[in-house]
């Protein structure tokens, strides 16, 4: 059997992917070094909650390390999102950076698991007439498709497809050949996939 990304749940397993915890601790960093200290983390649970988990504590950890001070109304955990269709995610990204646009000092970049959660972000900052990156970043935590194509295109965290292929047709090879595979584990290196999106803070950024 053969993960994406390591487990806390079952840390036996085989995996070749990213270390989740390390795709927030990036994100967070890179903010932070474009001068953001109002980071906001939205995350959508369910079935997987370990993930929304290992995300926060890499967020968490890259705070720490940078001296920013957690806060958590800039942090959001929205609920088990598991419908067929993106709408309601969409929407629920959407009520979520609205609402912390409100807040007495809001946040000035944001960090989300996929684009997806982007394209509502963008419609509540619009509406905030707020404008990316100009006043407001964003990063997502994953490679795809719809991110390439938003206005602006979202910086995203990567790791190298190229030779995770590699070790996944290894793998198979092994597998089918009867070899054992115990601890058959590959953590792929990050590389961010610099875009429109981020930025660095300008003026006071959104509650100037």
């Amino acid at each position: 059997y053969l993960l994406p990304h390591p487990t806390p749940l079952s840390p036996e397993l085989n995996f070749v992917g990213p270390d989740l915890t390390r795709t927030s601790y990036l994100a967070a960093c890179v903010l932070a070094g474009l001068g953001h200290r109002r980071i906001a983390l939205i995350l959508g649970t369910g079935p997987l909650q370990h993930i929304a988990e290992m995300r926060h504590s890499g967020y968490s950890e890259a705070l720490s390390d940078k001296g920013i001070a957690y806060d958590p109304q800039l942090v959001r955990f929205l609920g088990a999102l598991t419908t067929h269709s993106w709408q309601p995610l969409i929407s629920t990204a959407r009520a979520a950076m609205s609402q912390m646009l409100r807040i007495q000092n809001p946040p000035t970049a944001v960090i989300v698991p996929n684009s997806s959660f982007a394209v509502g972000l963008l419609r509540a900052l619009q509406e905030a007439g707020l404008r990316v990156p100009e006043d407001f970043s964003i990063i997502v935590l994953q490679e795809d498709e719809l991110g390439t194509s938003l206005n602006p295109a979202m910086t995203t965290v990567d790791i190298d497809k190229a030779q995770q292929q590699v070790l996944l047709s290894t793998f198979l090879q092994q597998y089918f050949k009867g070899d054992p595979l115990r601890e058959w584990r590959h953590q792929l290196p990050l590389t961010l996939n610099r875009r429109s999106s981020s930025g660095p803070l300008r003026g006071g950024g959104c509650g100037r």
